[in-house]
């Protein structure tokens, strides 16, 4: 019918009744061909994808052998691409960490996706820290497990400096004599101190993540206040003497500075009242003295 179709032809010499021939085997390979050409393409997107992570890419056989290594993977730990490829753990770390992550890595044969943060080496043997991710996959029709590794280092680093300053703002906001809360953009409350506490009656989980909205709060008494908290958002440190309302009903003054502040990368502003009600009152009485 004149259509196409790839065969594959094996010719073999023969002497038949006495003279020789040649016998040819024909078999049609053309589902056969198809299949190898979708295989190669599927290899090169796979290798497109492998070389173009970030992040170190380790392919392991079900005899938890390296298969293959992307280029981040040489860069990140040092090792070239024929170094590493048919090594096993035990070739490059310590005995205690072999243990666990073959015990992951099996766990990964057998279809579970495993996540690990742990401390590895270079080939330099400097040590670094790794987020590791495990998961099952196919390749060539066989189960193999790839390990995706990223290097956090820098982010643990980044995250002790974050705990440690994070503790220092905790030990000095709490540590302050004056009310203190901390704004975000929203006009919420973040944070607030003891003497806040203290000051205004409120405990802490009922204001945080509040504004006014209470109906305690009218219109008129919140626009001032917010309004110090849009000026500092807008990047102006302000002053303002405020009549404050404690929970239980009272009547305060107060001397409100509202200075704009970073927190976490984002924009907030830190809120600094004080009670200036007996102060007032002095300066008062000493004007109707004099």
């Amino acid at each position: 019918d004149g259509s196409l179709h790839w065969d594959e032809v094996v010719l073999k010499r023969a002497t038949i009744g006495g003279r020789e021939r040649i016998l040819a085997f024909t078999r049609e390979i053309t589902d056969r061909k198809a299949a190898h050409e979708a295989l190669g393409l599927r290899e090169e997107q796979y290798r497109a994808i492998f070389e173009g992570s970030a992040d170190a890419l380790v392919l392991w056989s079900r005899d938890v052998r390296i298969v293959d290594v992307n280029t981040a993977f040489t860069r990140i730990y040092g090792y070239t691409r024929d170094e590493i490829i048919g090594s096993t753990f035990g070739d490059r770390l310590p005995t205690l960490d072999v243990a666990r992550r073959i015990q992951m890595m099996q766990r990964a044969l057998e279809g579970e996706t495993g996540q690990l943060e742990t401390r590895t080496i270079r080939k330099s043997g400097e040590a670094f820290d790794v987020e590791i991710r495990y998961i099952p996959i196919q390749h060539r029709g066989e189960p193999h497990v790839l390990a995706i590794a990223r290097d956090i280092t820098e982010q643990r680093a980044a995250g002790s400096a974050l705990r440690a300053s994070e503790a220092q703002y905790r030990a000095i906001f709490n540590a302050s004599a004056d009310a203190l809360v901390l704004w975000d953009s929203q006009y919420r409350r973040v944070d607030v101190n003891l003497a806040y506490q203290r000051m205004y009656g409120w405990e802490r989980d009922e204001v945080i993540g509040r504004g006014y909205e209470h109906p305690r709060f009218s219109p008129e008494y919140a626009r001032p206040r917010l309004e110090l908290v849009r000026r500092a958002l807008a990047g102006e440190s302000c002053r303002a003497e405020l009549e404050a309302v404690r929970r239980d009903g009272t009547r305060v003054l107060t001397e409100v500075h509202a200075i704009p502040f970073r927190h976490r990368g984002e924009p907030h502003v830190l809120s600094i009242a004080r009670d200036i009600t007996e102060r007032k009152r002095a300066e008062q009485a000493l004007l109707a003295s004099a």
